[in-house]
């Protein structure tokens, strides 16, 4: 269970589609452009930890644009159709590892999606890593959010740093012994800078096309990280409106509506427009007013007005 070398696309809905119980996906080769020359892993999702303020709708980069669509999507339905423990599923994730033709040197960039939650699963995953590199691989690098519960020692070999969304937050996953990076809203330089008492380095990656993972390689040095205590910071992205979400998630958590859809929420929003103000608003004002770009409004407008239409015929 867990492992696949199949997919399909569902020919009546156009979506892809992985065999029923896959919980785990390894590829030798990334295509990415991010990321650079490395194998990744994609992982459901049921291994993240719920706590994560990005998770299930909350700006997650892994749930937007051609990763969501055509991998975390289809790969949670998939996972959906069995039972598995957080444990389990990196169970799946090992095996998977352990199924890729190493290319010599090749790094390998765990959880493109996905994440482990438990010791269990990270002592899983870190030896398959292990064996990895013992069969010729490179460094092996990711990104967690569950450092609060998962030991960094769990983690073994594995060039891991903790996912924070604030300063405070870097400080206490130092103490717990991990390299750090941050989510931020944007960086005020492509310089290191000082973030309420974090030294921030913003990703050489997301500043420069012409740089990816593989050819920077920060990531993969978390020894050199944490003796320096250098954090690597990222910039919100993704979709427009998953950018929003992500926002709210770093600034303001607790909004209960910051995980509802432009389908929800440009109809609400041109509402209250039209009682306050007594005309509808123009697709600037609520692009402006949700921090979506103008052309997902518009075509969410136009969705909306194709279906109304349908209604009253």
């Amino acid at each position: 269970m867990g492992t696949t070398k199949a997919n399909r696309t569902n020919g009546r809905s156009g979506r892809r589609e992985f065999p029923a119980g896959t919980l785990a996906i390894a590829v030798a080769a990334s295509q990415n452009s991010k990321i650079g020359d490395a194998a990744t892993t994609y992982v459901e999702q049921r291994s993240c930890p719920s706590s994560c303020v990005f998770f299930d709708g909350g700006g997650c980069y892994a749930e937007q644009g051609t990763v969501g669509m055509f991998m975390t999507a289809p790969l949670n339905r998939a996972a959906a159709m069995v039972e598995a423990s957080p444990d389990e599923i990196a169970e799946a994730e090992a095996a998977q590892i352990d199924s890729l033709v190493v290319k010599p040197g090749r790094p390998l960039r765990l959880h493109t999606v996905g994440d482990c939650q438990t010791d269990a699963a990270a002592q899983s995953v870190a030896a398959a890593a292990a064996r990895y590199v013992a069969r010729g691989g490179g460094r092996v690098w990711t990104y967690t959010h569950a450092w609060r519960d998962v030991s960094r020692d769990s983690w073994g070999d594995v060039h891991i740093l903790a996912s924070c969304e604030k300063p405070e937050h870097v400080a206490a996953a130092h103490a717990r012994g991990y390299a750090t990076s941050i989510v931020v809203d944007e960086f005020p330089t492509h310089r290191r800078y000082d973030l309420d008492g974090a030294s921030v380095v913003p990703c050489p990656a997301q500043t420069n096309e012409k740089v990816t993972c593989t050819s920077c390689r920060l990531c993969m040095d978390t020894p050199r990280l944490k003796k320096n205590r250098l954090t690597i910071g990222f910039e919100t992205h993704g979709t427009a409106l998953g950018k929003r979400r992500a926002l709210l998630a770093l600034n303001d958590p607790n909004n209960p509506d910051r995980k509802l859809s432009s389908r929800v929420l440009i109809p609400r929003f041109i509402k209250k427009f039209v009682d306050e103000h007594g005309r509808e608003p123009s697709t600037r004002e609520i692009a402006t007013a949700l921090a979506i770009s103008l052309s997902s409004v518009q075509q969410m407008r136009k969705k909306l007005a194709a279906e109304e239409r349908e209604t009253s015929a």
